[in-house]
């Protein structure tokens, strides 16, 4: 299914519901946006005021996953690569995901291969696979005698009421349908998925950046997303819809309008759309109107808005809404206002859906938006080549090239699609090309396939650097149409500023070629599957070395030679069978297969041998298939020697296996020492290692027997009951004084099996300790056995790690009599830096708690703290102090006292893993009235921690915390470049300012000052309306007054040639003043900005 296993998805299911995640194309709606809120409640992943901003529409990629499923499991990132994977390093693909790869590889989350395919997609089956096996454990397995796993995952899931039944199970999974999936599945999952135990196994817990597992899972809400029990389409407002503002000119496939489509128990199909011109300026401005999903063009043609300000846009293909589900269509424009006319309005309205069902709720109007010009996007050039001659039928190809270069490495661009379209020529179905694969320089990137009446469309994520060039190659096969003529040409592509998110323009037209090519092939294709073994043990009985697969346009009767060749080899093997056939042997080493049925369509036919105990470690044997004769039923004809090319692909192939020593080896891992108090039955980590097979077995461990190590307490004193887990599998064992028996378990492991994770743990007993007792075990010895192999080995490996290894333990649990407790920095506490007064939820401090295994009642709980603004008008600004745990709200009622926010009888429950607490209070709003009522304006750091407790060590403590500075601004402030200056004579550059005061009252807002990274003489400096002219120096003084302004601009013209190259914008400066005459002074959030450089010779 995916590299990361079925054994750990449990540890997995969360993360694929956080944090990072690729660009894709998808629908949700007001349900998707409930289940994450839900999951945000819960503290699995971070809480978003705006909806867009949980980009449910995005693709997740495998290193997203690492990176978020190391977050969950609480594993510290490695501080260097080891480069355990070939296409992951501390520079490859890019700075981050190695970090984060290779912990999951070191804790045994991932399995070792030797590549981890980092910028490939996770497909909704294997999603999904991963949620239900979280979820529900041992209840889902697959059985392989009912065939295809995606349909048996996906039926489990249906039935359970995860999902509605799909499909298309290897489209790449969203994160609108990763969250609805764990929404469903954490609400029927009433133990939890062990999240906790693996944080006491690897001592990382509460690390800041962790998302928090629910400490109990609600049952989600079942009327926000179960199907809707009629069969209408329902119609609403995207969260993904443009808010007024800008839309960017002259780029292709603005987008003015997004609405959702969602249907009830019933599928639906669209058959038109009817829009609107409802702004104020030019309707004929739009050009190309057309409406997307999923990044792919879903009405005919390109439309503009007729006299009467309507223009109706039909779906070029039956676009099928199924029951249940929601799409997100786009509806995407090229504004082209021309030279004069950027200073006006435009607005799209939707009047009218029609579709095969009841539709409501179609009737909205989009945001008022302004055309923007920008000069400052990417561009590329295109180039294609024309590829004429043959497309052997059944043989992978290429079928078209191109290359496309970014021109002015202005930012990189990323190609969202390409749309291939059928020459005039053609006459083959495209339907009939299948194994399609983009290839940018040689190597096969993810794209997604799509057929539509006369085209192909390749959607992918593919990212070009700043001035590189990029060759691509369509791959492909054709599997019908044989001797006609495939016509293919590229129709367009579509990129976007990689930073910019705007459309990239083409720099020039280019020529764009057609490919001819004329389809031949054979009547009978003939390959050697390689799914059979390529480890072989000795003594072993129906080795499968792979599958003969004949794809025949007619029905044949085969003669196959087969050749075994290897050193001294002939009594190395016997019975080599060929669907259960013996074969006659014509010499040594050289076997006759006759009368092989090969039937119109697709045969495989296995092929299996037993391997004797003469074979030695090491041999190689391979096997040599030969295809001597074809006779096609009917008509009598016998082919042989050359003339079998006339029908047949390959008259030959062969296959190569190791003989290696089916081997079992179990590996002690390392974890840190757990520290517990022995109340309330605490679960603890006794062991912990991992499984590698070899010799091409399956491998049952039948017993496994523990005993206690030198220097341990004596185990059925203190513990009640143990658990084993092998690869996702568990087994209950029984305790003794000096051993653990774990007894005819019967724990099957898949051949080649490498990293199977083993861990054992034990409940401990109720106990009142006097002094500290310590438990540690280690394997004593392991009973494996195989079906077809009588020689199998079994080892238990020592492993050192650094500090050495005790009786091939690394485990130990110190039973203590009281809890210690320490207080820590947060080292990753990720605070925003600036924060807008009247925000709720405004999170002021981050700290770290180490080592609070039993419950702590701390009579008060106290933080100091270092203002840089009025401290005594904090204790009126800060309400509802809290502290948190994640999601969960541990301390209430905090108070203002000095400088210290004082709790009283905080109660922090028994964990037995370090955690991160966060200080949160909601913030007063600025107002102009001032007095009590007024925020608190300026800097706020907290610094120090006191603590008062009798239930741990020490029980009075002042620690040093220094946690982030925090801003609390009265307006959030940002900008940007719209226009820069160029060295080729444009001395004007133009920044965007938008200005976010939430609720807050301010009276007066000035922009004070523009500071510059060198000095500037300016020719004129223009705010909104106002002019400044002839200022210069590095700090320019404005004061211009923009109080009532939620964006402007200001223009910069220079007077001559900059000094030192690009200018810099460091910083832009305001103040707000409340009608007492109060003066807040603060800056724009926006850090330091180019505006380009410019030359005036």
């Amino acid at each position: 299914m995916s590299l990361i296993k079925k054994t750990t998805a449990s540890f997995a299911i969360v993360a694929l519901a956080s944090g990072l995640f690729a660009n894709g194309a998808s629908a949700y709606s007001t349900a998707d946006v409930d289940a994450a809120n839900r999951l945000a409640d819960a503290g699995v992943i971070v809480k978003q005021s705006n909806p867009a901003d949980y980009q449910l529409d995005r693709n997740v990629l495998r290193q997203e996953i690492a990176a978020v499923a190391r977050g969950i499991a609480k594993i510290e990132k490695k501080a260097t690569c080891s480069n355990s994977f070939k296409d992951v390093s501390a520079t490859k693909p890019n700075t981050w995901a190695c970090f984060s790869v290779e912990a999951l590889l070191d804790a045994g989350l991932i399995a070792k291969n030797t590549n981890f395919r980092p910028e490939s997609n996770i497909t909704k089956a294997e999603s999904i696979g991963m949620v239900v096996k979280a979820a529900y454990g041992n209840e889902y397995t697959v059985d392989p005698s009912k065939g295809d796993w995606q349909k048996q995952v996906v039926e489990f899931a249906a039935n359970k009421g995860i999902i509605t039944s799909f499909t298309d199970y290897t489209t790449p999974a969203t994160r609108s349908f990763i969250f609805n999936a764990a929404d469903k599945a954490m609400g029927l999952d009433k133990k939890g998925n062990g999240e906790d135990l693996l944080c006491k196994i690897l001592g990382e817990c509460g690390k800041t950046t962790d998302p928090k597992t629910p400490e109990q899972p609600k049952t989600p809400d079942q009327s926000k997303n179960n199907v809707r029990n009629d069969n209408n389409l329902a119609v609403s407002l995207s969260p993904e819809s443009p808010a007024n503002g800008y839309v960017v000119a002259k780029t292709d496939r603005a987008v003015l309008l997004a609405f959702d489509v969602t249907a009830g128990k019933s599928d639906v199909t669209l058959k038109k759309a009817s829009l609107k011109f409802t702004g104020l300026g030019d309707h004929k401005i739009i050009e190309n109107l057309a409406i997307y999903s999923n990044d792919i063009k879903i009405t005919k043609g390109e439309k503009t808005f007729n006299n009467k300000l309507v223009a109706d846009l039909s779906f070029d293909r039956s676009i099928v809404v199924r029951a249940g589900e929601t799409k997100t269509l786009f509806v995407t424009a090229t504004v082209n206002p021309g030279g004069e006319t950027y200073n006006q309005t435009i607005r799209v309205s939707l009047t009218g859906l029609e579709a095969d069902a009841t539709v409501t709720g179609a009737d909205l109007t989009g945001a008022t938006l302004t055309p923007s010009y920008v000069s400052n996007k990417g561009k590329y050039t295109l180039t294609t080549t024309a590829d004429n001659g043959r497309l052997n039928l059944g043989e992978e190809q290429t079928i078209y090239n191109f290359s496309i270069k970014e021109k002015d490495k202005r930012e990189d661009i990323v190609l969202k699609n390409v749309t291939f379209e059928e020459g005039d020529g053609n006459n083959a179905d495209l339907d009939n090309l299948a194994d399609l694969v983009l290839e940018a320089n040689g190597k096969k990137i993810d794209a997604k396939f799509t057929y539509q009446k006369s085209k192909i469309i390749a959607t992918t994520d593919y990212t070009i650097k700043g001035g590189e060039k990029v060759n691509f190659r369509l791959r492909g096969k054709a599997t019908d149409d044989l001797n006609k003529t495939l016509e293919l040409k590229l129709d367009n592509v579509y990129l976007v500023g990689a930073t910019t998110k705007i459309a990239a323009s083409e720099d020039g037209t280019s020529v764009k070629y057609v490919s001819k090519k004329e389809i031949t092939g054979t009547a009978v294709n003939f390959a050697f599957n390689r799914e059979g073994s390529n480890e072989v043990s000795k003594n072993t009985t129906d080795v499968k070395i792979g599958e003969l697969v004949f794809a025949s346009k007619g029905d044949y009767t085969a003669k196959l030679k087969v050749t075994v060749t290897g050193p001294s080899v002939t009594n190395k093997y016997e019975d080599l069978e060929i669907d259960g056939s013996t074969g006659k042997k014509l010499s040594d080493n050289v076997y006759e297969f006759t009368d092989i049925n090969i039937n119109k369509g697709t045969t495989k036919l296995p092929m299996t041998v037993d391997v004797t105990n003469n074979a030695n470690d090491n041999d190689k044997i391979k096997f040599t298939v030969e295809v001597t004769q074809l006779e096609e039923n009917g008509v009598g004809t016998k082919l042989s020697g050359s003339s079998l090319g006339k029908v047949l692909n390959n008259s030959q192939l062969s296959k190569e296996v190791s003989v290696i020593e089916a081997g079992f080896k179990l590996t002690a891992e390392r974890v840190n020492t757990t520290r517990v108090v022995p109340k309330g039955n605490q679960e603890v980590v006794l062991y912990k290692g991992r499984i590698d097979l070899s010799g091409g077995e399956d491998i049952t461990v039948d017993n496994l027997i523990l005993n206690k190590a030198s220097g341990s307490e004596n185990l059925l004193d203190y513990i009640s009951g143990t658990t084993l887990n092998i690869g996702g599998k568990t087994f209950t064992g029984d305790v003794n004084n000096d051993t653990i028996n774990f007894s005819s378990i019967a724990a099957k492991i898949q051949k080649n099996s490498k990293s199977v994770q083993v861990l054992v743990t034990a409940t401990l007993k109720d106990k009142e300790l006097t002094s500290n007792k310590t438990l540690q075990v280690y394997p004593g010895s392991v009973s494996v056995s195989s079906e077809n192999s009588s020689n199998l080995t079994a080892r238990i490996v020592e492993t050192n790690f650094g500090g050495g290894l005790v009786s091939k333990s690394a485990t130990m649990v110190n039973l203590t009599v009281n809890s210690g407790l320490r207080f820590e920095a947060s080292t990753a506490a990720n605070l925003k830096d600036d924060v807008l007064a009247g925000a709720p939820n405004a999170e002021l401090a981050v700290f770290k708690v180490k080592d609070t295994s039993s419950e702590i009642t701390f009579n008060t709980l106290k933080f100091k703290f270092d203002t840089m603004g009025n401290p005594n008008t904090l204790a009126s600004a800060l309400t509802k102090i809290r502290l948190m745990d994640g999601a969960k709200e541990i301390a209430s009622g905090g108070t203002v006292d000095g400088n210290y926010v004082v709790f009283s009888s905080v109660r922090l429950p028994q964990d037995g893993k370090d955690r991160v607490l966060k200080l949160v209070a909601d913030l007063n709003k600025y107002s102009s009235a001032g007095g009590d009522s007024g925020s608190y304006i300026g800097k706020l750091r907290f610094t120090e921690v006191e603590h008062d407790t009798t239930d741990a060590t020490p029980s009075h403590a002042t620690t040093a915390i220094n946690s982030e500075e925090v801003n609390v601004v009265p307006a959030l402030v940002n900008y940007s470049v719209s226009d820069s200056f160029n060295t080729s004579g444009d001395n004007q550059a133009v920044i965007k300012v938008t200005v976010d005061k939430g609720e807050n009252d301010i009276s007066t807002l000035k922009l004070k000052e523009l500071v510059f990274g060198q000095n500037v003489n300016t020719n004129l400096i223009k705010v909104n309306d106002q002019d400044f002219n002839g200022l210069s120096g590095s700090t320019i003084t404005l004061n211009k007054e923009i109080t009532g302004l939620s964006s402007f601009d200001i223009t910069v013209q220079l007077a001559g040639t900059t000094s030192s190259g690009a200018v810099n914008l460091n910083e832009v400066k305001f103040e707000a003043i409340n009608s007492d005459g109060a003066v807040s002074a603060f800056k724009a959030v926006t850090g330091s900005t180019s505006l380009g450089s410019y030359n005036s010779n």
